[in-house]
């Protein structure tokens, strides 16, 4: 299982059948990890914009 699986799995038990609860931690599991999907995606373009790696140094100081 990777670590979306298991968070729902740990979600599941520790609501223990409580439906709004489980709802309302799903929905901030899927939040957190559309942000940080968000945030990959946005850094990549940037580093494919800029044409260099973040923190890359250049020959030029």
């Amino acid at each position: 299982m990777n670590y979306f699986t298991t968070s729902l799995m740990k979600n599941l038990i520790a609501n223990d059948n409580n439906l709004p609860l489980f709802e309302e931690a799903v929905a901030e599991l899927f939040r957190s990890e559309l942000e940080k999907s968000i945030n990959e995606i946005l850094e990549h373009e940037l580093t494919l914009f800029l044409d260099y790696e973040r923190y890359d140094r250049s020959n030029n100081e």
